[in-house]
């Protein structure tokens, strides 16, 4: 539940850089203005700073009159990603890759400036968190442990990485400590259930204080192969081994990774009665008595595997993960069980399109010190890796100020997305599966897909019943949702790669009535303004949408 109200303040340090992000000594407008100014006067050389005159911009005024800029779309350059010295004058370090509208992804440059801008607001998450729970800073963490830790060189030699990916290595230091042993070696363990298995058995030897995954859905994951394999992972703290014969047989391991394994009876003996003594959900602290964070994303976007996470964590507080894109920080959370955080405004330049003008041609902006609670806005970025009025698609809630700084909480995605773990899975990469997927069996013109809780989060495909032909229809749904699920996957990266990590489940057909279907879309269409403004969509946003309809009938995908 996101608290609108503003934030409490916590004990700190008198002058601490948290206590100076929250109150800035020279207040928020002014903080911005700097911000950009440094931006434009390092970027002015570069062949966009030239087109535009960045020389000649003296404040944001000024500066709001450039176009906007979408990843898409750039006036005054061709080819603006092709060449770093079009949109920089800093170093290129990598690419970030992500899932971009389409099935290419986006190639995000990442410049010295726009590491440092971001580690700048890594930097106040962790102050922020070391304030509210000092005993984390020496304490025991499993963080990020489901990337698989590939990357590619392009042909100028340029990394392309996933971002996570790339501060994963960055943290390495921190990752040979003590407190973390052998963490970053997982990588070399490409199946992602023998990676789970790993990080559980490596983690249940030692204390723990803190959890920390991007998504959710790695850590509910975490919970279901501790329960799937406590046995295995306890004979493993007895024996001083893994545990589980396709590790322990496994010659190519890193010698790292082998040598952290210890023996600890005590830890095998908690995990047994944790798992037997509670039923369905075991707690983590009756493992880990010292576990005191969970860190994660705290959207409503993923509030169906944050359900299903606290039903192992009973007692333990939850902090947001930093409100971010590849392109920049948005949001620094800065207490326990909140969605957001405050705006990151030392680290970047930001603007806000109100969300009723998203649509129109040339919308009108607002700036950082003008946004107003309880409204929702589109982010517009300008970053010292090259973005100048980004239109970001990243629609914003204001739900309150720690003095005069927003507190931002993420809502949605603009147009038709949807993402249950980060995905973000687009309609027009549902169209292409569609596409690819068709049948003679499967009539596929009226069709809703949207995302379904549950045991495994998935997403649903609800069709009338009629739509489908044939005799054997749980073979021919079977067949067709494998080829729809594995065409998501070729669509959408993020989909290919939460399918396999386990943490996302493969979709359902769900068959319904013609006339309930019928009365469904109509109810839809109802809530627009006139049939000549109604858009019909695929892909909605929307979870469970088949309740309330009435009976039907579940059909998956062969294994």
């Amino acid at each position: 539940m996101i608290r609108k109200t503003q934030i409490a303040s916590e004990k700190r340090p008198s002058g601490s850089k948290i206590d100076q992000f929250r109150n800035p000594p020279t207040g928020l407008r002014n903080v911005q203005q700097q911000v950009l100014s440094e931006v434009l006067r390092r970027n002015s050389k570069s062949r966009y700073g030239q087109v535009h005159q960045f020389e000649q911009i003296t404040d944001t005024g000024e500066y709001r009159r450039l176009p906007f800029m979408t990843y898409d779309r750039v006036e005054g350059v061709d080819a603006y990603w092709d060449e770093a010295a079009n949109f920089t004058s800093d170093r290129l370090i990598a690419y970030f890759l992500t899932s971009g509208s389409s099935s290419t992804p986006k190639r995000i440059p990442v410049t010295s400036s726009l590491v440092r801008e971001k580690a700048k607001a890594f930097g106040l998450f962790w102050e922020a968190i070391y304030t509210a729970h000092p005993k984390l800073k020496n304490g025991y963490f499993i963080a990020n442990f489901a990337d698989s830790g590939s990357s590619t060189r392009n042909s100028d030699g340029i990394v392309e990485i996933a971002e996570t990916t790339f501060w994963n290595q960055r943290m390495q230091g921190f990752q040979d400590s003590s407190r973390w042993p052998a963490g970053k070696y997982l990588t070399a363990i490409k199946s992602a259930e023998l990676r789970y298995y790993a990080a559980a058995r490596l983690a249940l030897q030692s204390p723990l204080h803190c959890m920390m995954s991007l998504n959710p859905s790695t850590l509910v994951k975490f919970c279901h192969v501790i329960e799937a394999h406590s046995t295995d992972l306890a004979r493993g703290m007895q024996d001083g081994l893994w545990g589980l014969a396709e590790l322990d047989s496994k010659m190519d391991l890193p010698a790292e990774l082998t040598n952290a394994l210890q023996k600890n009876a005590e830890a095998a003996g908690k995990l047994t009665t944790a798992c037997e003594s509670r039923g369905v959900f075991f707690q983590l602290r009756d493992i880990w008595p010292e576990l005191e964070l969970v860190i994660c994303w705290q959207s409503d976007l993923v509030e169906p595997y944050l359900r299903l996470l606290r039903q192992y964590t009973e007692g333990v507080s939850y902090r947001d993960y930093i409100t971010q894109s590849s392109e920049c920080v948005i949001a620094v959370p800065v207490a326990d069980d909140v969605s957001g955080g405050l705006l990151a405004y030392s680290s970047h330049f930001f603007e806000f399109i109100p969300e009723d003008q998203v649509d129109k041609v040339s919308p009108q902006t607002v700036p950082a010190w003008e946004v107003e609670v309880g409204r929702k806005y589109e982010v517009v970025v300008t970053t010292g890796g090259g973005l100048y009025r980004y239109r970001t698609g990243d629609c914003v809630a204001v739900n309150g100020f720690d003095g005069e700084i927003p507190q931002i909480g993420f809502q949605y995605r603009l147009g038709r997305t949807s993402s249950i773990t980060g995905e973000k899975l687009t309609e027009q990469q549902v169209l292409t599966a569609l596409r690819e997927a068709r049948s003679p069996n499967i009539e596929v013109s009226n069709i809703v897909v949207f995302p379904r809780t549950g045991a495994q989060p998935h997403y649903a495909v609800m069709l009338p019943r009629t739509a489908v032909d044939g005799g054997d229809l749980e073979n021919v749904l079977a067949n067709w949702l494998s080829v729809f699920d594995r065409e998501l996957g070729r669509a959408n990266g993020e989909y290919k790669d939460k399918r396999e990590s386990l943490r996302l489940g493969g979709p359902c057909v769900l068959l319904i009535g013609e006339a309930e279907f019928d009365s469904f879309q109509s109810k839809n269409r109802a809530a627009h303004v006139g049939d000549d403004q109604y858009k019909p969509g695929v892909l909605r946003k929307d979870r469970d949408l088949e309740r309330g309809i009435g009976a039907t009938e579940e059909y998956r995908a062969n294994r």
